[in-house]
């Protein structure tokens, strides 16, 4: 029964989060940067559901998918809302090149291999999310920007929110 409801609960976010995207919900304000947070988290939270009975490693996970942002402010020198929504770009963290090395850090650090699968699938959904925006270089310093078309995004969603019942059966 949990996973028709994953799966339910993540039809019902795509829902919400194509529509934000089509007419945002938030002027381009502090609460769009909230919002945005919140959408981060939501997304980890359903798609990586069946890691919930790894509390430690779950929370890990839901931090980072929020936390992932914070190079926003680095990036724009401000938490001005206007500077950290017109960067033009995401910073360089929002991609394959940084995270790869960060979850192979936690996985030597940890030893946890189910820890760094947890931290590598946060910070890569999130890329994966931002990529519906075009504005992300997936692998820096290659100065491409990538986009991903929403059908696209929610197939992958599917597809990721399945992986991870079964991912979370053996590791």
């Amino acid at each position: 029964m949990r996973i028709p409801l994953q799966l339910l609960a993540l039809a019902f976010f795509l829902i919400t989060d194509k529509r934000n995207l089509d007419r945002s919900i938030f002027k381009k304000s502090f609460m769009y940067v909230l919002f945005d947070s919140f959408m981060h988290l939501t997304y980890f939270m359903i798609t990586a559901m069946p890691f919930v009975r790894h509390p430690f490693v779950f929370a890990a996970g839901c931090a980072l998918s929020v936390l992932f942002d914070i190079d926003h402010v680095i990036e724009a020198r401000s938490i001005s809302p206007s500077k950290l929504l017109n960067l033009g770009r995401r910073p360089f963290s929002h991609s394959l090149t940084f995270i790869i090395p960060l979850s192979l850090l936690v996985l030597l650090a940890s030893r946890s291999l189910l820890l760094a699968y947890v931290i590598f699938f946060s910070a890569s959904s999130h890329i994966l999310r931002d990529l519906t925006e075009g504005i992300t270089y997936p692998f820096y310093p290659s100065k491409r920007f990538a986009t991903v078309d929403y059908p696209l995004f929610a197939a992958a969603s599917f597809a990721l929110a399945i992986l991870n019942i079964f991912i979370a059966k053996y590791i």
